[in-house]
């Protein structure tokens, strides 16, 4: 059985945030260089329409769903969400992110 998996490419990464706006559950990004953080590589079937349009609305085309081995029972994100201080935007149309960096 294949198992459709998340991956990203870090380095094609621009921060763009799309990914986590429309997939919160799935992707976040992080606290240093605000870059995609896979939470979830193994979506559920029920998360797979999510996982595509957070996968199409990438810009950079960094994140992508491939083909992999099942996963192992009790297999976890490479990059848990905790501790992590970024908020997905609100779906209000608040884009901005965390209020606490600085601006470059």
């Amino acid at each position: 059985m294949v198992t459709p998996a998340l991956v990203a490419d870090r380095a094609a990464c621009r921060g763009a945030g799309q990914c986590a706006f429309n997939a919160p559950e799935l992707f976040d990004q992080d606290e240093e260089e605000g870059l995609v953080v896979v939470l979830q590589p193994f979506p559920s079937a029920e998360q797979l329409t999510t996982a595509r349009t957070a996968v199409d609305s990438c810009p950079n085309r960094a994140i992508a769903l491939t083909s992999a081995a099942p996963p192992a029972t009790g297999a976890r994100p490479s990059s848990p969400r905790a501790g992590s201080r970024w908020r997905a935007p609100s779906r209000s149309g608040d884009r901005s992110p965390r209020s606490d960096r600085s601006p470059s």
